[in-house]
Formats: C-alpha cells, structure tokens, sequence
C-alpha cells in the first residue's frame, strides 16, 4: 500500500502527539513518584491514558507490517501470518477491556515488550537473515 503525503503527514502528526502525551506522562508520573500532587481521580485517568496508548501503540506498530511498500525491512511471512493477527486480536480485546476496567500492569507491560521486541527486529535489518522462519520449517 502506498500512501500519500497527506496521509504520511497525518499519521506522523498522531505519532508525534502520542509520543508527546508519553513524554508527558513520564514528567508526571516521576515528579508524582518523588512528591505526590495530584488528585487520586486525576492520577486514575492517567492510568487509563498510559494503558490504552500503550497497547494502542503496539496495534499501530503490529498494524504496520500489512503497510508502508516498499518496507525497507519487510516482515517474516510467519510474522505476517500468525503472530501479527495473534497480537492484533489481543490488542483489540485488550483495548475493549480496558474501556471497562484497568488493566493490569503485567497485561499493559506485555504489550509494550512485544511492541519493543517487534519494532527491534524490523529495526535491526542485520539481525533478519539469522532468524529461522517458524512458518517454512
């Protein structure tokens, strides 16, 4: 899928103000840690902010193997296949849930080392002809 300026603008723009709202919620969360100054209620939107980016985050970046051609680093078919709809299914239920209750951290946390752990190995193009592909044995 090739995509147009505009739309490269737009999606640059979102991620820009999502990683904003982190960096914001990092300043927050540590000056909160060392000296406690918000309401409780205040601090539980927060929460509920910080969970729902994260796993948002990790969609979009799951989502992303499926766009951006030419990919200058293109996903593993057995990525393609079944651990991007596995991450994308979880995600999206997550996501519902946490419209309903907060998660945990350990759920929340999860999300953000398999976002980490996927957007390395895109990002490490040396490391891709090492890596067996699961789906071709």
């Amino acid at each position: 899928m090739t995509l147009g300026k505009d739309t490269i603008s737009l999606i640059s723009i979102l991620l820009n103000m999502i990683a904003g709202i982190g960096g914001g919620l990092v300043v927050v969360g540590a000056t909160q840690e060392i000296h406690p100054w918000l309401p409780d209620y205040i601090e539980k939107v927060m929460d509920y902010a910080s969970a729902m980016l994260t796993i948002f985050g990790v969609l979009v970046l799951t989502a992303s193997i499926y766009s951006f051609e030419p990919n200058p680093s293109p996903p593993l078919e057995y990525s393609r296949t079944r651990t991007a709809p596995t991450v994308l299914f979880l995600g999206v239920c997550a996501l519902v849930s946490t419209c309903f209750k907060m998660p945990s951290l350990l759920l929340v946390n999860g999300f953000a080392i398999i976002g980490l752990v996927g957007g390395l190995f895109r990002a490490f193009t040396w490391i891709r002809p090492t890596i067996p592909d699961p789906g071709a044995l």
